[in-house]
């Protein structure tokens, strides 16, 4: 399973996001928002591969080990976004 976040939750358990999900619910959501402007297509597009960077191994262990080690994570240094 791919993750696309992850959450600490109020009772300290972790949540994560499906990537798959993640992706699917942001395509309708910006399908909704294009719409007003005739572009729903092209804005459904371009939020299903915004994160495909996401589908790496090595964003995948970044997640991880965030989740792991909080405090020896550092936001950014895996690179997914050039990706999409």
């Amino acid at each position: 399973m791919f993750i696309a976040h992850t959450k600490i939750q109020k009772d300290n358990k972790i949540a994560k996001e499906k990537l798959r999900d993640h992706l699917i619910n942001c395509r309708r959501y910006s399908e909704e928002y294009g719409a007003e402007l005739g572009l729903s297509h092209v804005t459904g597009i371009a939020a299903l591969v915004h994160d495909l960077g996401k589908y790496r191994s090595s964003f995948q262990e970044y997640l991880e080990n965030t989740v792991k080690n909080p405090d020896q994570s550092v936001r950014g240094s895996v690179d997914h976004s050039t990706f999409g």
